[in-house]
């Protein structure tokens, strides 16, 4: 094989690389942002760092969640309107949709078996760990409960915690929720850069890391 047939097929065995990372990062962050967690799954590797995590958020449905929220009235999802209910899955939709709400991909190098991907991407939090600020829901639900209580106690039985708990959160939880998903999809663009690490093993690219670099300054 001469000179120019060996260079012209490690080019293009480096441009089925770059297109083969390029996709699987595409395909992580498509559907990422449509919150198909379990699709992002055949993306990673087993030894992705955060595979728990990924797990656990493609496990994860709406009723499951209210069902934890109220469980301290000794309740569950089941216990409470259908209003509720939707306003709730609307909320949790909401929240993950705008994790993500846009991408790209603007830098990729590969050397050898490994790539690295450089992703700048859009999310409406800044900190996640601050969650109940952006959605305005810092207040306790016990204390919104209880101060419920305080201003209508002769439209309750005072007697039947479980049913009063029934009839208070009916009344607040569907103007909570909807009050709250409208505040996180008017949160400003935070602007975000990662950086996503590949493997390739049997000629197939996964992403074995990402780590944050925080915002984007630009």
């Amino acid at each position: 094989m001469g000179i120019l047939a060996v260079f012209l097929t490690a080019c293009q065995s480096a441009d089925n690389d770059n297109d083969a990372v390029q996709s699987v990062v595409d395909g992580f962050y498509t559907a990422a942002m449509v919150s198909d967690y379990s699709g992002t799954i055949e993306y990673i590797s087993d030894d992705f760092g955060n595979l728990d995590a990924l797990l656990e958020m493609s496990d994860s449905e709406p009723e499951d969640l209210l069902d934890e929220s109220v469980s301290g009235f000794g309740l569950n999802a089941d216990d409470l309107s259908e209003e509720v209910n939707q306003t709730f899955t609307n909320f949790f939709e909401v929240m993950l949709k705008n994790v993500i709400r846009e991408y790209e991909v603007s830098d990729i190098q590969i050397d050898g078996d490994t790539a690295t991907a450089r992703i700048e991407w859009v999310t409406a939090y800044a900190d996640p760990s601050e969650v109940e600020s952006y959605t305005g829901m810092e207040n306790d639900l016990e204390t919104i409960v209880q101060d419920y209580k305080n201003t209508h106690s002769a439209d309750l039985s005072m007697t039947d915690e479980k049913n009063d708990s029934i009839i208070i959160l009916n009344a607040l939880l569907p103007e909570i929720f909807t009050e709250a998903a409208e505040n996180v999809a008017n949160l400003p663009d935070i602007q975000m850069v990662s950086v996503v690490t590949l493997e390739k093993t049997d000629e197939e690219w996964l992403i074995i890391s990402m780590e944050e670099e925080g915002q984007n300054a630009e």
